[in-house]
């Protein structure tokens, strides 16, 4: 099957920066494949710049769609709200602080239309703080099957932000937990333990903007318990081994033992790297 066009799907909520989500948006309009369906879901109630930007697009764009409810339900909910507005089989995520690089798209439907099997294809990142111009990292993913399989049973095998998926596969198991947070990890390891065909792009094709509170955020208790539950869950259907979960808790709670500042340093030193090992975090850690 070849495909020919695509949607986006993106969540927006009140706590969003109005500049991050006009430039969210522009990245998307000025693809060399501009969709023909960007579906947003309003996630509760939005303040009054939010809503001037979704009009003024919206009333541009006959392709973007604005849609949503009246109290904020999180970001599982708003994106299987979205996903049953989506008209194409190819759904591709988008936060609204991130930006696609002008190209995502096009290299993303192109490997679709080779590998009719795909189920979900993701890519690396670019990070960036304030200026998009200035570039922090790289995160690199694991780009074959085997190498996601693999990758999948101690930490997220994709960016979330850069994935595009069959939608009828993310039916197929369930879309998005609503009661948690973890809800992408949960979806994807669950999809890839049961043998959909899955890639990443090795290169980077979104811009993803990294805070100075990034660790804090990757490691607090809500958070922490979230990822802890799925790979949990993964180690009782088979899927992780246990040695995968004691290594997803020891790194969890070596989260919570270091201070936030050397975190972030570590953070995007080491554990942005595919290949990083929680050893050499600990001993990186010991070493200051």
């Amino acid at each position: 099957m070849s495909y020919s066009q695509y949607s986006v799907l993106s969540s927006v909520y009140n706590k969003e920066n109005p500049h991050y989500l006009r430039r969210s948006i522009d990245s998307i309009i000025s693809q060399r494949f501009v969709t023909d369906d960007f579906v947003i879901v309003k996630d509760g109630p939005l303040t009054k710049e939010l809503e001037a930007i979704l009009d003024e697009y919206s009333s541009k764009y006959n392709f973007i769609h604005v849609c949503g409810y009246e109290a904020n339900k999180g970001l599982g909910a708003a994106l299987n709200f979205g996903l049953a507005k989506c008209k194409n089989e190819l759904v591709a995520r988008m936060d609204t602080d991130d930006i696609s690089l002008p190209n995502r798209f096009e290299k993303q439907i192109a490997v679709f239309n080779k590998n009719p099997e795909l189920g979900i294809l993701g890519s690396d990142i670019l990070l960036f703080s304030d200026d998009e111009n200035v570039i922090e990292g790289r995160k690199k993913m694991p780009s074959t099957y085997e190498e996601i399989y693999r990758f999948g049973k101690r930490r997220n095998p994709f960016n979330h932000p850069t994935v595009m998926y069959k939608k009828s596969i993310v039916a197929q198991y369930g879309g998005y937990n609503e009661t948690q947070r973890g809800e992408d990890l949960a979806l994807f390891t669950k999809i890839v333990q049961n043998h959909v065909s899955a890639m990443n792009i090795p290169e980077p094709l979104l811009l993803y903007r990294s805070n100075k509170d990034q660790f804090s955020r990757r490691t607090s208790m809500t958070d922490s318990k979230a990822v802890i539950r799925v790979i949990y869950n993964n180690y009782k259907s088979g899927y992780a081994g246990l040695s995968d979960l004691l290594y997803v808790i020891a790194l969890q709670l070596a989260g919570h033992l270091i201070s936030p500042k050397i975190g972030g340093f570590l953070y995007k030193k080491f554990f942005l790297n595919k290949s990083c090992n929680f050893f050499l975090l600990i001993l990186s850690f010991l070493s200051f």
